[in-house]
């Protein structure tokens, strides 16, 4: 239901005639009412803001329930007729509300009503009555919206009404149905909102329908916990108004602790060509946790509850009895670290080498003017917005083509969990988006069936910026929103902005913390642009206060994170935007950021942040690339989407770069790359080889031909490709080809080796040679090739 129009019930479930028949049994029997209104409408002055899509309103002295004032609705039955009206109050403080309705004595005696209740985004809620109002006289009907009530019922979705939903909600309406012809007046007067009644002595705090998704879990795999509490809660997102923690023992008795978190499920269908959820079943208290140990683990429940209605009151707290699962060993290699072999490196916990291969696919559509224009003029088809079904398209090509990385970003257009109000399915500070945050329960659970990890990017710079791709206007910390803050920079030094967004953390952790599928988790995207203007980044004073933003966040994560994800910050452009001070943080894991080149190929601009991230001492891996920040020509891109893989690959840096242009990888079908690349990379681990950049000749000479290396004595990769080929992609059949050419690698041992040719198109050996060095050097001929080719040299034995 939408824009204030009712749809009478058709067909009722038998829970929806359990209530009908609840309230014909209750219809003459009224407790009586509290003497004071939180909101009366009494039409005494004027309409009161009440207004109708189908009916005429009108401030009417012909009838009223009172005094000489009521608002008159124009009906022309058997079309429904309403009138509703903004809410300012707050309906989750609500207990009752009595509506008196006036039906004139020549109308029809099968006239029903309906109140409904909806918020800002048209989630809706209603009570029914099938008894009729009686014809000429008043009608005092009394709805039951406590947070308890079973009354309301939800009407094109399936969300249970509770103290939750009832905080949404900010209209107010009543509607009017009648099988039989009929046209005139009804008068509606004294709608009366009053207040929940307090509970004198309320029972004692208690975790109820606790229930666990398996009692033997898999070591790294999610054991989850769901539940409610006996408790009025209106924002379960506030940790100091309900702090739910759970404590883990595991086998060797470490105490281990996890957040809990609130939940909404929702079902999900492409609805005008856009993905549309429909909230289901009650909110919910959930626990998630993934153990590291085998063995037997207890854990319990600590509840803290500090109500927020009916005054002030002492905290509840709650430690619950223990309870236990068991998990059992499993295949899973863990979580992702900073590799302990080699500190320019990731692997996972049980020591595998992991080596990222994957693309930037932040959000599934972009549909902004800028980027609008970049897709048209790279050629890339512009997809409708499916969300999350367009994820599972790209997702599982991405799996099939060898990659295992996704880059996905929690943006206000996106995954966001807070934003302004006037947003959809956004409320605020501290009142997390709960369709989001389901997109991204699903998000993580595909990139799990399908063996991708996922870079999870918390914030994009427009959030905080004015001067670049400014959402500021926007933000809900704005004082122009609501908020408290005069600018962005302000974020980065206010105690109390700092505050409320460690709840948002808290609350990633606590939802998402247990994913061994989520690699690393990146607190801003473009740090460097953020403030009110450049110098918030370039004047080393001016931008203290966010190096020291970076370093108590990184602390806080440390803190409550017990799987210690890795945790970045990003920058813009170029390697030459790092800024020192905040990456040798020692929270700052390892080191992202972009690399856009100007003119000519990405080769150079590569090389160039791979001895940049080896100065700074920590991994790197580039999360944006793609030509310019505007894009470039269709081969140039072309050229840098598989000159970026096989020349990083080359290289020290702890990735493959992730191109920015995902819509321009799907619709030119350019996964091959990847597929190439993780062939070649099949098998591989180069950490603690003592790999440096090598040198490599062509004896005959070749102005086109350029080599990438990186080499000990005993082993090569090698990458030899066309300069011009890797700037500008040619079109098939007019590559340059390449013939009787001889490589000359120095500084190998003096030993036979087994070379393997690999096609850089197809990801195969076309040639396997066995070679011998002699004065440090081995000459490799080369078979025929186009554009490029990659070797890899071991011994023979």
């Amino acid at each position: 239901m939408t824009n204030g129009t009712a749809s009478r019930p058709r067909r009722r479930t038998p829970a929806a005639l359990w209530f009908a028949v609840l309230a014909l049994a209750g219809a003459g029997t009224l407790c009586a009412a509290p003497t004071t209104p939180v909101k009366r409408w009494s039409f005494e002055h004027d309409t009161e803001g009440w207004t109708s899509r189908e009916s005429t309103l009108s401030w009417s002295h012909l009838k009223a329930k009172d005094r000489g004032w009521s608002l008159q609705i124009d009906v022309s039955f058997p079309e429904p007729a309403s009138a509703h009206c903004p809410v300012a109050f707050d309906v989750d403080g609500v207990g009752e509300i009595i509506y008196h309705v006036y039906v004139p004595a020549d109308a029809p005696d099968c006239i029903k009503t309906l109140l409904f209740l909806k918020d800002k985004d048209g989630l809706w809620f209603q009570d029914f009555r099938e008894e009729p109002v009686r014809p000429g006289q008043w009608n005092r009907v009394s709805v039951d919206v406590a947070a308890t009530s079973p009354r309301l019922a939800p009407s094109a979705h399936h969300r249970v009404w509770n103290s939750v939903a009832a905080r949404g909600m900010n209209q107010i309406g009543v509607s009017f149905f009648c099988d039989r012809a009929f046209k005139g007046s009804l008068h509606l007067d004294r709608v009366i909102a009053y207040p929940a009644k307090p509970t004198r002595e309320p029972a004692p705090l208690r975790v109820i329908g606790l229930r666990e998704n398996s009692l033997r879990v898999r070591r790294y795999e999610k054991f989850e916990l769901s539940f409610d509490i006996n408790r009025h809660v209106s924002n379960p997102f506030e940790p100091d108004h309900v702090k739910i923690d759970a404590t883990f023992l595991d086998p060797a008795n470490k105490a281990i602790t996890i957040p809990a978190f609130y939940h909404q499920d929702y079902v999900r269908r492409v609805v005008n060509d856009r993905e549309h959820l429909t909230p289901v079943g009650p909110g919910m208290w959930k626990v998630r946790f993934a153990p590291m140990a085998a063995g037997t683990h207890r854990y319990y429940l600590t509840v803290t509850y500090t109500p927020n209605h009916g005054g002030k009151r002492e905290p509840e707290q709650l430690i619950t009895g223990k309870r236990r699962f068991e998990c059992v060993p499993s295949d899973s290699p863990g979580f992702i670290r900073v590799s302990k072999k080699d500190p320019m490196y990731f692997e996972f916990d049980n020591g595998d080498w992991f080596y990222p291969i994957g693309h930037n696919v932040h959000s599934p559509s972009d549909d902004t003017p800028r980027a609008v224009a970049m897709q048209k003029r790279i050629g890339a088809d512009i997809q409708p917005d499916h969300g999350t079904f367009t994820y599972d398209r790209l997702f599982k090509t991405m799996a099939d083509s060898g990659e295992n990385l996704a880059e996905v970003w929690l943006c206000s257009w996106w995954l966001g969990l807070e934003w302004i109000g006037e947003w959809k399915h956004y409320d605020g500070l501290t009142s997390f988006n709960m369709q989001n945050a389901w997109k991204l329960d699903y998000t993580v659970d595909l990139a799990t069936r399908l063996g991708l990890r996922i870079h999870l990017v918390f914030d994009n710079h427009g959030k905080a910026s004015t001067w670049c791709d400014p959402e500021w206007e926007d933000n809900p910390y704005n004082k122009m929103n609501g908020g408290f803050l005069d600018s962005p920079e302000e974020f980065f030094r206010n105690p109390i902005a700092k505050e409320i967004y460690k709840k948002k953390l808290r609350y990633i952790i606590a939802r998402w913390g247990y994913s061994t599928h989520i690699a690393g988790l990146e607190l801003w995207s473009e740090i460097d642009l953020v403030g009110d203007s450049w110098n918030f980044h370039a004047n080393d004073v001016q931008a203290a206060p966010k190096v020291q933003w970076h370093r108590e966040m990184t602390e806080y994560l440390e803190r409550i994170d017990p799987w210690n994800h890795m945790v970045t910050t990003h920058f813009s452009t170029t390697y030459s935007r790092i800024k020192s001070t905040l990456v040798s943080i020692p929270g700052i894991d390892y080191i992202a950021c972009d690399a856009y080149r100007g003119s000519g190929g990405i080769t150079k601009l590569v090389l160039a942040t791979a001895r940049a991230f080896a100065n700074h001492g920590k991994p790197g891996i580039v999360t944006e690339y793609g030509g310019s920040p505007f894009a470039s020509t269709v081969p140039g891109l072309r050229a840098d989407v598989h000159a970026g893989l096989w020349s990083t690959y080359m290289t020290h840096t702890a990735g493959s770069p992730l191109l920015w242009w995902h819509q321009f990888i799907d619709s030119d079908g350019l996964y091959w790359n990847y597929k190439a690349l993780a062939a070649y990379h099949q098998g591989e681990d180069r950490r603690g080889k003592g790999l440096v950049s090598g040198t490599v000749s062509f004896p005959n000479g070749h102005h086109d031909l350029s080599a990438l290396c990186l080499k000990n004595p005993r082993m090569a990769y090698l990458w030899v490709y066309s300069r011009s080929a890797m700037e500008r992609m040619p079109e098939k059949g007019q590559e340059p080809v390449f013939e009787n050419i001889t490589i000359q690698i120095k500084g190998m041992a003096a030993a036979k080796f087994r070379v393997e040719v690999w096609d850089c198109y197809k990801g195969g050996r076309v040639a396997t040679l066995t070679l011998t060095a002699a004065n440090g050097r081995l000459l490799v001929p080369l078979p025929r090739f186009r554009n490029d080719v990659a070797l890899k040299i071991k011994p023979a034995s």
